[in-house]
């Protein structure tokens, strides 16, 4: 921004516009081929998800069918590995190699990755689970405020007051045992669905037969010819990758296009 003399020397005078810090994550170099324009910002938000970055060339001719250079930074080689397993079975042609610790060229820590070991978890957030216990807890509290504005006046009526609350309370440990520990599981056989009380599920992407997108369009059902069925909610965390990564495991272009449906609208 100019300059000043210190010890009769003229020198340039800067105004820090940020302060940069070294990383206390490890960098790693890939190879890769990102076919589209959506490609690469799929790769970059699935980084930002786990908190990481990446720098990889921006082309202004799509589709690119030849091998670029890019960095990334990634708490250690596994996570590397599983966001790059995410991204090659999210879409088509996509394609990941030669992965190596950016300060030692030598040690190629991964040759290629082709997402064969590739698994996605979907959770209920923490702040929806609270929000749901909260809404449980409010008959308890409106229960409290009756019982004492308006009295209890036999023992009819403090059997059914306590009747009540301890039905409300088990409602909401199960509620809070049920959305804290279902889980569901997405990888290159199937999906799993793990649930606290009742026996897990399982479907393989060959027997799907049906998909169905509710009218509330809320969930997500998956089934085969047997019954079995498996729900899967929008509010559980990353529903929208769900759908992006089982629409390409998913045989059938009629089921296809209920994920893309889904995949469109933005709000999944």
């Amino acid at each position: 921004i100019g300059t000043t003399y210190f010890r009769d020397e003229q020198i340039p005078v800067y105004k820090a516009k940020s302060i940069i810090h070294s990383s206390n994550k490890p960098t790693f170099s890939f190879e890769g081929i990102i076919p589209t324009s959506p490609d690469w910002f799929d790769l970059s938000e699935i980084f930002k998800r786990h908190n990481s970055n990446m720098r990889f060339p921006y082309q202004n001719n799509y589709p690119v069918k030849h091998w670029e250079k890019g960095y990334c930074t990634a708490n250690n080689i596994k996570e590397v590995e599983s966001i790059f397993e995410e991204f090659i079975v999210s879409g088509k042609d996509r394609k990941i190699k030669n992965i190596t610790d950016s300060f030692d060229d030598s040690n190629i820590i991964a040759r290629e990755i082709d997402g064969k070991k590739f698994i996605l978890e979907l959770k209920y957030p923490t702040k929806f689970i609270n929000t749901i216990l909260i809404l449980l807890s409010l008959p308890i509290i409106l229960f409290f405020i009756v019982a004492i504005k308006v009295g209890l006046h036999s023992v009819s009526d403090v059997i059914g007051f306590v009747v009540t609350i301890l039905i409300i309370i088990g409602l909401e440990i199960y509620s809070n045992l049920r959305l804290k520990r279902e889980t569901i599981i997405l990888d290159i056989n199937g999906v799993i669905a793990k649930y606290p009380i009742r026996k897990q599920k399982i479907l393989n992407w060959e027997n799907i037969s049906e998909v169905k997108f509710s009218k509330s369009k809320d969930y997500i059902d998956i089934g085969n010819n047997n019954g079995l069925k498996i729900r899967i909610s929008q509010h559980h965390q990353s529903f929208r990758r769900f759908c992006i990564i089982a629409k390409n495991f998913i045989g059938s272009e009629t089921n296809k296009k209920i994920f893309d449906t889904v995949i469109k609208r933005g709000t999944a």
